[in-house]
């Protein structure tokens, strides 16, 4: 509906909708009566339903409120999940006769993997129980037969529609469906009735059984009344020819014997709905078919066929793309192993198929563009490479089978093939089917089996109807009706026509003719009206002899409104009513086109025949050709050889270029930044017909330049005014296409005010400083207050040019003198200059400098270390760095920053470690201090995992934190311990860094034991024995990370050392020079000694030892035995 007619209420008779009250036109729920019939999550609701809890009385579902429409189990729902959705059924049969119908075919459980139980159906959900008969008296009794069918037994005589039953089904989870009903209508047919028209008698819809003495046949029950139920059997007509019919957009339904699909209920006299996008309608492209004989080329149309809905639209023929997947246009397309497709950019495609291939090639893809750049949907290209001749015609229609399978001509043949047809059917194709009219009707019997048109013949069927009987379709009460077709006529303005009406008319019942005296040109008032005047536009004549002539009225152009006639045959029967149609042809309209204030120096297009501010370029009787537009502006040359127009090179300006989709673009030259000189143009329409010369103007403009303003080093205290349009530092405000206008600076700041009413702010007071004003030559003056000795607050302003176009803002900053008001070192005018702020002591440059630094800034802690700025420039340390300060200068509470920062990078925040101070008194505090306990492990490094050996495992990898890493566990972190492991030897004694890399565990610490745990970290509880020596006297090399190795504890004190190793026999069977170092370790395996082989593993036993050690320069020994156990 259109919202004309929503908003109103009022019908338009124009469309096919009817309102039913005011309703929302931006609401395509409202009425709901109309509305989309989608259902996203198919649980028998439509999505407007759902989201409008309002019932469509056109579905079977009714709404329980606001649902969800994605959601099967919203509304239908319970405690364990879906409930089932039960669905009212029907069925139909003659008198005396059961009937035995599915009720749960289109029932449906919505849950996950859920589904109908059909043993489960109750006839009767009122009564407790499941009941599985049920009786109407009078009627008849229903029995459900337990696989989900229902028996109906009518009673002797019934008939007519019975009394509908409720029923319910469970789902397999036992859960009960809504209640359903059954009806059943026992019919006494035939009958001849046929209410809608459609070729089905009304006993045939409303039982759904077949009357054998017609046609078409039933495809269930349908509406008697609706000549659109069944679909399959409606009518063709498609008002307005964007592929669907009538019938398709009226109902939302799919006609499968047509190529249009509908997407819903749309206007079935609008051809932009549903084809339509936001610049317009989108064109419709149409599936191709072609055939050619192996091994040749052939070349096809595939855009002829394909159409623009859209007003004045057509077909953009260069714009094909065989590839739409593919990101840009795709000109070819090969099928490995079929062959290669080449669009030729005038609405073409050739085919080029493999050597040897035959068959029907896979179909590919294509969409075209229209003359608005709008892509089409998508279509298929489908070419069949056949071996023929043949001389089959299987249906005798004068094809051969081959013919129609392939649609390649068989010059042997005479008839030629229109196309891929069925050559089991002898009314396919319908231009070249058999003739024959039985009834003698005027419709052939193919065109009356089919319901197809035959362009060979008068008469246009109306849909299937009876091939032997001359009054189907023509009829009326008293026998066959004369058949009157529409006629059409043209001329040109002031000139009477006359032209025949009857010579297509005709009188299909038997010897009938038409009776040419009996025109009348008024079938809706009585009597037989002989000429007819539509005001305005000109008066019809009946000429007695079946002519009629059209007198226009002068000036009158266009196609005149339609009238209505009749004619009567040789018994006096009118026939239906015809129309006459007659144009008078008028030239086309060429509008004036203009694209004004465009960007200097930039190309701009035109497309002329759109409306560019004077309305469209129109043809009241036909359509605009687009690749007719000629520029017929003097020194335009056709460069394309197409008879019109396409370029116009002005000196001095720039070149003008028309393409073939209508757009005119103008290039200026490099440096024109003015307007250029208006051209002309002509556009012909689908006639030929030439326009009026219509005008293309195209203007520049840009906005002016305002440039920043400055002011340095003024006298302290004095009145300060800058022409803000002259050059001050950084060039004039300036205006590419004009002049700027001095008139209108205005003061941008927030503050400033317009005191003078002239649109611009000229006032801007700045408490504090003084006043800003601007007088009207553009000069801006800055008045100090009294006292103020500081540079006032940069301002801001724009300006317009003499078109009124705005600038952008530039900044006006004025200074007095060299001050330095924050007191950092740094003049304001310098820090103005170079982007620092002058009134914060904190942000300067330290290269700006220039001034002895003073208050506020001596006084100050810009770092936040707690000694201010002062004491650091008498120190010498950063006042901007909080990681360079004397400590005994803190006066000054230290900042969240300093805290939070770690100015040595060992991962322990200053805020813990500054409180410390030095604590291993080696001279740095500990905050700046890299090896806190100046054990020689960094602090970063002395950072675990895992330290435990009961649990089997060690990792030196912490988690960043040195502060919870204690492994004697005594409270202090292994950083500030002396004594990691408690054992009594301090950490430097028990060789924690020998390559001094600060690393520790994780690098070259000393193991004496082998146990993957330095010495340094690893607990040693033993009482201390001579030298610090201690000897495990067991060996058990089983890998189990206890006594794998020999173990001397603090052998690392005596570096100087060699290790002997003998068997019982005294034979050696392990030596080594510096034991415990680098990984020598005696893990009871020779090393190799005389007859025992290296890494050969010993035998359990006893062996003895011999070890001999430098201890400052004394040579020590010590020896013993140890056993070895695996």
């Amino acid at each position: 509906m259109t919202d004309c007619e929503e908003t109103t209420g009022i019908d338009d008779p124009s469309t096919v909708n009817v309102p039913v009250g005011v309703t929302d036109p931006s609401d395509a729920c409202d009425p709901i009566e109309g509305s989309d019939l989608t259902d996203s999550d198919g649980d028998g609701l439509t999505d407007c339903e759902e989201t409008t809890g309002n019932d469509n009385p056109n579905t079977v579902g009714v709404p329980v409120g606001i649902t969800d429409p994605n959601n099967p189990c919203d509304p239908f729902t319970d405690g364990s999940g879906c409930t089932p959705i039960a669905v009212d059924d029907n069925a139909s049969t003659t008198p005396d006769t059961n009937v035995t119908f599915p009720i749960t075919d289109n029932d449906s459980d919505p849950s996950a993997g859920g589904s109908i139980d059909v043993t489960s159906v109750d006839l009767d959900p009122n009564t407790p129980g499941q009941q599985g008969t049920f009786t109407v008296p009078g009627e008849g009794t229903y029995t459900d037969n337990g696989d989900g069918t229902v028996t109906f037994d009518p009673e002797p005589g019934f008939t007519g529609v019975s009394t509908p039953i409720d029923y319910t089904v469970n789902d397999n989870d036992g859960n009960p469906s809504n209640i359903a009903t059954i009806t059943v209508t026992v019919a006494s047919c035939p009958s001849p009735i046929d209410s809608d028209g459609d070729g089905l008698t009304d006993c045939e819809e409303t039982t759904g059984i077949d009357d054998p003495s017609t046609v078409n046949v039933p495809v269930g029950v349908t509406d008697p009344s609706d000549a659109c139920d069944p679909i399959e059997g409606s009518d063709l007509t498609d008002s307005d020819g964007n592929g669907l019919t009538d019938c398709e957009e009226t109902t939302g339904n799919d006609n499968p014997n047509t190529a249009g699909v509908p997407v819903g209920i749309t206007d079935p006299n609008n051809p932009c709905d549903p084809f339509t996008d936001g610049s317009g309608c989108t064109p419709i492209a149409v599936d191709d078919n072609a055939s050619t004989t192996p091994d040749t080329n052939v070349t096809f149309p595939i855009t002829d066929n394909d159409s623009d809905p859209s007003a004045g639209g057509s077909i953009d023929v260069t714009s094909v793309d065989l590839d739409p997947n593919t990101p840009g246009q795709q000109g070819t397309f090969t099928v490995p192993g079929e062959g290669t497709y080449t669009d030729n950019g005038d609405g073409t495609v050739t085919f080029d198929p493999e050597p040897g291939f035959t068959g029907v090639a896979t179909p590919i893809d294509y969409t075209v563009n229209d003359n608005d750049g709008n892509p089409s949907n998508i279509a298929t290209v489908t070419v069949t490479v056949a071996s023929c001749p043949s001389p089959i015609d299987s249906d005798g229609d004068g094809l051969t089978d081959c013919e129609e399978t392939t649609g390649i001509d068989d010059p042997s043949t005479v008839n030629v093939p229109v196309g891929v047809t069925d050559p089991s059917d002898a009314c396919d194709p319908i231009e070249g089917s058999d003739l024959t009219d039985s009834d003698g009707d005027g419709l052939t019997d193919c065109e009356e089996t089919t319901g197809n048109d035959n362009p060979n013949t008068a008469g246009v069927p109306v849909g299937i109807t009876d091939p032997n009987n001359p009054c189907d379709p023509f009829t009326d009460g008293s026998g066959c009706t004369p058949i009157a077709v529409d006629d059409n006529a043209s001329t040109t303005p002031d000139t009477n026509v006359t032209f025949p009406i009857t010579d297509n008319d005709s009188d299909p019942s038997a010897g009938g003719s038409i009776d040419v005296t009996s025109v009348d040109l008024d079938p809706n008032t009585p009597g037989q009206q002989g000429t007819f005047t539509v005001p305005g536009e000109g008066t019809y004549t009946d000429n007695g002899d079946g002519t009629v002539t059209f007198d226009p009225e002068p000036g009158f152009t266009g196609v005149a409104t339609p009238i209505d006639y009749t004619v009567n045959d040789n018994d006096g029967n009118p026939s239906n009513i015809a129309t006459i149609t007659v144009t008078v042809q008028t030239n086309p309209i060429a509008e004036d086109d203009e694209s004004l204030n465009n960007t200097v120096n930039t190309a701009v297009t035109v497309p002329v025949i759109l409306d560019n501010g004077n309305g469209p370029d129109s043809d009241a009787d036909g359509t605009i050709d687009v690749t007719t537009i000629s520029i017929i502006t003097a020194g335009a040359i056709d460069n394309t050889g197409d008879g019109d127009n396409d370029t116009l090179v002005v000196p001095g300006e720039g070149t003008w270029v028309l393409d073939e989709s209508g757009n005119i673009t103008f290039t200026p030259e490099p440096g024109f930044t003015g307007d250029p000189t208006p051209i002309s143009y002509t556009v012909d329409d689908n006639d030929g017909n030439t326009s009026n010369q219509a005008t293309v103007t195209i203007t520049y403009s840009a906005n002016p330049i305002a440039e920043d303003d400055s002011s340095l080093d003024n006298t302290i205290g004095s009145p300060v005014t800058v022409i803000v349009t002259a050059d001050n530092g950084n060039g004039a405000d300036n205006d590419l296409d004009g002049i700027v206008d001095a008139s209108t600076v205005s003061i941008t700041t927030p503050g400033a005010t317009d005191t003078t009413g002239d649109g611009d702010n000229d006032t801007l007071v700045v408490p504090g400083e003084g006043t800003w004003t601007v007088d009207e030559s553009g000069n801006l003056t800055f008045t100090p207050e009294p006292g103020f000795v500081g540079n006032p607050t940069p301002i801001t302003y724009t300006i317009e040019d003499n078109e009124g176009n705005v600038s952008n803002e530039a900044t006006v900053v004025i200074t007095y003198g060299d001050v330095d008001s924050d007191g950092d070192g740094v003049l304001d005018s310098d820090e103005v200059l170079n982007g620092t702020d002058p009134l914060d002591p904190c942000d300067y440059n330290v290269t700006d400098i220039t001034e002895v630094q003073t208050e506020p800034f001596l006084s100050l802690d810009c770092d936040g270390d707690g000694v201010s700025n002062g004491d650091e420039v008498l120190d010498g340390t950063d006042p901007l760095n909080f990681c360079e300060f004397v400590t005994t200068n803190v006066t000054l509470p230290q900042s969240l920053e300093f805290f939070n920062g770690d100015c040595d990078n060992d991962n322990v925040p200053n805020g813990i470690e500054f409180p410390l101070g030095d604590t291993d008194g080696d001279g740095t505090p500990n905050w700046l201090d890299t090896d806190d306990d100046n054990d020689g492990v960094d602090t970063i490094n002395e950072d675990y995992e895992d330290v435990d050996l009961g649990d089997g495992e060690v990792d030196p990898i912490g988690d960043n934190d040195p502060t919870n890493d204690d492994t004697d566990q005594d409270g202090i972190p292994d950083y500030l311990d002396v004594d990691d492991d408690g054992d009594g030897i301090l950490t430097t004694n028990e060789s924690p860094d020998p390559n001094n890399d600060g690393i520790g565990f994780g690098g070259d610490s000393v193991d004496s034991d082998g146990d993957a745990l330095p010495d340094y970290l690893d607990i040693n509880n033993a009482s201390p024995s001579e030298d610090d020596l201690e000897v495990f006297n067991a060996v058990t090399p089983n890998g189990d990370g206890d006594n794998d190795v020999f173990i001397i504890r603090n052998i690392e004190l005596y570096p100087d050392n060699t290790l002997e190793i003998y068997n019982r026999w005294g034979v050696i069977v392990y030596s080594t020079e510096g034991y415990g170092q680098n990984g020598k370790f005696f893990k009871g395996e020779s090393n190799g000694r005389v007859t025992i082989q290296k890494e050969e593993q010993l035998p359990v036993g006893t062996y003895f030892y011999v070890l001999n050690y430098k201890k400052g320069s004394e040579d020590k020994s010590r020896a013993g035995y140890l056993y070895i156990q695996r």
